[in-house]
């Protein structure tokens, strides 16, 4: 009786497990660092996790996003440290700190690696009718958000696109400030002008240009500016949309330059997990498409344009499998071989 017993535990044991003796496999939960719950990241982010939590049954995976500000920077310390397994950040940030520049210097995280790009930012330099600042040169003397208070660097592009004409970030009166502060600091006469570069369009730059001041969107486009595309290849030409702006004083849309958001993890994240974020985001991309407007207008090769850092071995395996591997620009060969 007690062997019998014991039979009907083991089969009923086996049932519960799926059957034929298979386990199913264990459930992995990752958080994704995004941005301002205003910006691009944060609903970028959420598209992405939807996409991979709608396949559950087949990945085992249960994706969370969390906000953060001064992402980019924010979300490679929380990705390089363990707190999160992904993040979305720009690709020149990606490439300095892999190299070792800038906030980096000296301490290279060659951990990094890509796992596919997202839209374009692009660079948008917002001045009050009042200070009028209507090209980069009258910036000269000027109240500017530059940086963010968390970080006493000038924004990188900044400091290169002010030397197209000759100036230096001393030349200007610089207001470290969040960007979500910037509005209303711009509203009331508090700073000139700021820098923002994020994707379009921007919660931030409808708010700023709906207020009673009214504001111009400086066009970033000289002979100085082609220079430092040929020179920098991790910028590219960018149009920020007048029509996402109604309010704007600008007649037409505005010429700027622009880097790739990446969605980025490290070198020891499971294979098979990352492998599950870039299948479903290539097999699934019209949805992506059409959960953000910022993501309307990409190209699947899109995708795998602009990364600064090596694609991970579990992205690359799926590249591969769908013939993509060849797609891929800008990436690093180191890390890819697996």
């Amino acid at each position: 009786m007690k062997r019998i017993f014991g039979l009907f535990y083991v089969v009923a044991l086996l049932f519960a497990c799926g059957g034929c003796g298979r386990a199913e496999k264990p459930v992995r939960f990752v958080v994704v660092g995004t941005g301002a719950v205003t910006g691009v990241y944060y609903p970028a982010g959420g598209a992405i996790t939807r996409l991979v939590n709608n396949k559950f049954y087949e990945h085992r995976i249960k994706a969370t996003v969390v906000p953060s500000y001064n992402a980019s920077t924010a979300n490679l310390k929380a990705v390089d440290c363990g707190k999160n397994e992904f993040g979305i950040a720009q690709s020149d940030t990606l490439g300095y700190a892999y190299d070792g520049r800038r906030e980096w210097d000296g301490h290279p995280r060659k951990n990094l690696r890509s796992v596919f790009a997202l839209h374009p930012e692009s660079l948008a330099l917002v001045a009050s009718e009042r200070s009028g600042v209507r090209r980069l040169e009258d910036l000269r003397g000027k109240a500017v958000r530059m940086s963010s208070p968390a970080s006493d660097l000038v924004l990188p592009e900044v400091e290169q696109v002010l030397s197209t004409v000759g100036l230096t970030p001393q030349d200007l009166r610089s207001k470290p400030l969040k960007e979500v502060d910037c509005p209303a600091k711009l509203q009331a006469g508090e700073i000139d002008a700021y820098f923002y570069r994020v994707g379009h369009p921007n919660a931030n730059l409808v708010e700023v240009s709906s207020g009673a001041e009214k504001v111009f969107v400086v066009p970033i486009a000289n002979a100085g500016v082609d220079s430092l595309l040929r020179e920098c290849p991790f910028y590219c030409r960018a149009v920020i949309p007048r029509a996402f702006y109604p309010n704007i004083m600008n007649a037409s849309d505005i010429p700027t330059i622009g880097v790739n958001a990446v969605f980025f993890t490290v070198d020891n994240m499971d294979d098979d997990v990352v492998y599950a974020f870039a299948k479903e985001v290539f097999e699934n991309f019209d949805q992506l498409k059409s959960l953000h407007p910022a993501l309307a207008s990409l190209c699947r090769e899109d995708l795998l344009k602009g990364l600064t850092v090596p694609v991970h071995p579990g992205a690359m395996r799926y590249y591969r499998e769908a013939g993509l591997d060849k797609l891929i620009e800008g990436a690093p060969a180191t890390g890819v071989s697996k």
